[in-house]
C-alpha cells in the first residue's frame, strides 16, 4: 500500500468497509480477523491489531492472500468462487439484519460513533429513531404474518429513503429503527 492510500482502496472501493475490522479493533481494544475477497476471486485474511502510541489509538492491519492455501481450493478455482460467495454472505450477515436486509444494531453502534466524530457543523447530519406504535396490537389482532409484512414494508421504505439521501437505515430491535441522513437533502 502506498503512503496516503486508504486500506479500502486495496479492495477497489471508494469508502471504508461497513465491517471495518480496524475500527472494531480500536473500538473494542482487541484483535479482529476477517476474510475479504477481490473482484477476481482472490481471498485475503485480514487481522487488525489495536495499538496505542502517545495516547493516540491506531490499528495495524496484517493482510495475507490465502487463495491457494485453503484446504478446499481446487485447480480450476470453482470452489474459490463458492468460497468468495460464502465470505461475502458472512460479511453481509455481520452488519445486516437477516430478516429485513437493513443494517443491524451492531453496525449502528460502531458506524454511528464514526458518523458523529466525522460530522462537520457546516454539513447537516440528521438522525431519527422510529418505533412502530402499538405493534404488539397489530400482531395480536391480525397475526404475525401481517406484522412481518408491516416490518418488511417499513424496512424497504426506510432503505430507499436513506439511500436517496446519502445515508443508511438499520433495525435496532423488533419494531425499532434508526435512519441517518448526511447533507442538505
Amino acid at each position: 500500500m502506498a503512503t496516503g492510500e486508504h486500506c479500502y482502496q486495496v479492495w477497489s472501493r471508494n469508502c471504508a468497509c461497513r465491517n471495518c475490522v480496524s475500527r472494531l479493533a480500536v473500538d473494542e481494544n482487541r484483535s479482529i480477523i476477517k476474510m475479504e475477497t477481490t473482484q477476481d476471486h482472490r481471498i485475503f485474511l485480514i487481522e487488525s491489531v489495536p495499538l496505542k502510541e502517545l495516547g493516540d489509538h491506531y490499528a495495524l492491519e496484517l493482510i495475507k492472500e490465502v487463495t491457494d492455501n485453503l484446504l478446499f481450493a481446487d485447480h480450476d478455482q470453482k470452489n474459490n468462487v463458492m468460497l468468495t460467495e460464502i465470505i461475502y454472505k458472512m460479511n453481509e450477515l455481520s452488519t445486516h439484519d437477516s430478516y429485513t436486509g437493513l443494517y443491524n444494531k451492531r453496525f449502528m453502534e460502531h458506524e454511528l460513533k464514526r458518523e458523529i466524530s466525522d460530522w462537520k457543523e457546516e454539513r447537516p447530519l440528521t438522525i431519527a429513531l422510529l418505533d412502530i406504535d402499538q405493534f404488539k396490537t397489530v400482531n395480536d389482532n391480525y397475526g404475525h404474518l401481517v406484522g412481518d409484512r408491516v416490518i418488511l414494508a417499513l424496512s424497504e421504505a426506510l432503505k430507499e429513503c436513506a439511500e436517496s439521501h446519502n445515508g443508511w437505515a438499520c433495525r435496532i430491535g423488533g419494531d425499532e429503527f434508526l435512519i441517518l441522513f448526511r447533507g442538505d437533502q
